[in-house]
């Protein structure tokens, strides 16, 4: 198929809030020539050039485009598509974690440090492929003993998105040496709850996949109007009360909830 040459129907109007006749049907030739064959770089480009947001949307957000795209979908990385709903990915993820095999804590107890951060890493892949974002790789610190007295305490990891490290998940390694049930249980917690926090920052900063723009809101109030809330600085109750911290515990504790009814 030829390229168009003749764009002076493009239209250059920011898309946000748009109806979904306000795509031209030039503007939607324009998104077809890349679809036979997928040129995927190329029709990325053009889709976030005619949505015209910041960050970018997800490629299927509009009806009329994701019809176009739908015969190459599966050629698509997830990372560019709307992400399922929050109760959908706490199924898949629950489902995950009952199939995957050293998950299971009778499994993992019998596994080396080194089998364990393998482990955790190749469930982060399959994490992150469900939740439409790019994966963060798990890397492991001593971050200080872990107390196993009545209730567990200590530093148990964080996320962190940074120029000189780039994004990572870390994951105290006393956590993941000890074989305490509960230390197994917080090691999958702290997994799924940086993940969401991984999720949080793809979708504040790179692309637009979370379909909940009410969350998105809460989000980006927290990180970009008032700033992270750290503990050490700020103290423990404004820590625990803002939005991203609420709601990647949330859905954290959903996600193991799930994934402990299915065993």
């Amino acid at each position: 198929m030829p390229m168009i040459e003749n764009i002076e129907d493009l239209s250059s109007v920011p898309k946000e809030g748009i109806n979904i006749s306000d795509f031209t049907q030039t503007e939607l030739e324009y998104v077809k020539e890349c679809v036979v064959p997928p040129q995927i770089e190329t029709l990325t480009k053009r889709i976030d050039e005619l949505q015209n947001t910041e960050p970018p949307k997800a490629l299927d957000c509009n009806p009329q485009i994701a019809e176009i795209i739908e015969p190459i979908r599966d050629n698509l990385p997830s990372k560019y598509l709307e992400a399922p709903p929050d109760h959908e990915q706490v199924e898949q993820i629950s489902n995950l974690m009952k199939d995957v095999e050293g998950v299971r804590f009778e499994e993992w107890k019998e596994l080396s440090l080194e089998q364990k951060v393998e482990l955790l890493n190749q469930l982060e892949i399959r994490i992150a492929e469900i939740e439409h974002r790019p994966f963060c790789p798990i890397d492991i610190e001593d971050l200080g003993p872990i107390k196993t007295d009545e209730k567990l305490g200590g530093h148990m990891g964080y996320h962190e998105n940074s120029p000189i490290q780039g994004e990572r998940i870390v994951i105290n390694s006393e956590l993941i040496k000890s074989n305490d049930p509960r230390c197994h249980n917080e090691v999958l917690n702290t997994l799924i709850h940086e993940g969401r926090h991984s999720y949080q920052t793809y979708n504040l900063e790179s692309r637009q996949t979370h379909t909940s723009k009410g969350d998105l809101e809460n989000w980006k109030i927290n990180l970009e109007k008032y700033g992270y809330q750290n503990a050490q600085f700020f103290g423990f109750k404004l820590y625990w009360m803002q939005p991203v911290e609420a709601d990647a515990r949330k859905f954290a504790t959903d996600v193991l909830t799930a994934y402990k009814t299915k065993l």
